[in-house]
């Protein structure tokens, strides 16, 4: 992989691949940009988004010069998802891309997917929407994976002839340049050397032009004799010392008291906001149930990292509760039996210091219920 900046337009090539992608950096600084501002909307992963990349195919480069925003309505949660509507929404998007007065004579490069929830690998169903939403070999995918504390990585993706397509990127991933920064540092060392050359000419110009005086010997004074009488000694003066003051007053003591009294205020303030934070303030948990026959497959997301969990069946006057291990959790689902046509179903992950819960109704035919 090589990634230059020098020009105007940053490049990036693959030895494995035979095109190259050039982009202006501020295009995917708005890019960035969009991707973190969905990382931070919500606690635990916040909300992924995607978008079309536009531009114009030059020979053997592909220049991105845009890129317009996919409309998802995140039926299945906060992750980048397309339902069926999400589906035809963005076959819309591409049929009328060239109405569009900015993008005449622009096209669809591809499309880029922020990935805030999981790793930097492309997915089976992104494969899939990659291959019939953007079929052309020279079409690209993109993938962003922003992070706390951490530059913002970004990665290429290509379709390949389907046996050494390439799905986990994180060895092949890029981040952005700071803008400007090198341009400064050049300039500050430049100026930095020039400074003492200019200095050291400024002396040299003073030197040469002020005239040579002659210098003269002060006449010597005559010696005169000086006699010093002796000063006694001083006799030592015993003093006696007080002890210092005690600090610690009555006044001294009520205001650290005081301060101690706000500090424990303001723990118990932050104690009672934190259990309150991860008691109502945590997003529910994504349940989906499919039917398998006479039974349900209760799924969830596979990446939840809980101690333990509790499934509780309601359905037909009776009630059911099922303790899961952590392993179980994150195998993400588990087959249960259909207690009536009515079946309500709530899932509770357990972790160290909250808990995560999520809710389903399920309703049957009334023969699938017998």
């Amino acid at each position: 992989m090589e990634l230059s900046t020098d020009a105007p337009l940053a490049t990036w090539s693959d030895p494995g691949y035979a095109l190259t992608f050039a982009y202006p950096p501020a295009l995917f600084y708005e890019i960035e940009f969009m991707a973190n501002e969905g990382y931070r909307r919500i606690p635990h992963g916040g909300i992924e988004h995607g978008g079309v990349l536009y531009g114009r195919v030059q020979g053997d480069t592909i220049r991105i010069e845009a890129f317009r925003a996919i409309d998802c309505e995140h039926a299945f949660g906060p992750s980048f998802v397309l339902s069926a509507s999400d589906i035809e929404k963005l076959r819309a998007q591409l049929r009328h891309g060239p109405e569009d007065p900015e993008l005449s004579g622009l096209t669809a490069l591809g499309w880029f997917i922020s990935h805030s929830r999981s790793k930097l690998e492309v997915t089976n169903r992104e494969w899939e929407w990659f291959d019939s939403l953007f079929p052309e070999p020279w079409q690209v995918l993109l993938l962003i994976k922003p992070e706390k504390f951490t530059p913002t990585r970004f990665a290429f993706a290509f379709h390949g002839d389907g046996r050494d397509r390439r799905s986990d990127l994180a060895s092949n991933a890029f981040v952005l340049p700071l803008p400007g920064r090198s341009d400064r540092t050049k300039r500050e060392r430049k100026q930095h050397r020039a400074e003492p050359k200019v200095a050291e000419h400024h002396a040299q110009s003073l030197n040469e032009s002020a005239p040579a005086l002659p210098m003269e010997r002060p006449p010597e004074s005559p010696q005169v004799p000086v006699f010093v009488r002796a000063t006694p000694e001083p006799h030592p003066v015993r003093q006696n010392m007080a002890p210092p003051p005690t600090p610690l007053t009555s006044a001294w003591r009520r205001r650290v008291g005081l301060w101690l009294c706000c500090i424990a205020c303001c723990l118990l303030v932050l104690a009672t906001g934190l259990r309150f934070y991860w008691k109502y303030a945590v997003p529910p948990l994504a349940l989906h149930a499919a039917r398998q026959g006479s039974r349900l497959l209760v799924s969830w997301p596979g990446e939840i990292a809980a101690n333990s969990g509790e499934l509780r069946i309601q359905g037909g006057g009776s009630t059911q509760t099922m303790e899961l291990t952590a392993r179980q959790m994150r195998t993400g689902g588990v087959t249960i039996g259909a207690l009536g046509s009515d079946v309500k179903i709530e899932l509770t992950a357990h972790h160290w210091f909250h808990d995560e819960r999520g809710l389903l109704r399920v309703l049957l035919p009334e023969q699938l219920a017998k």
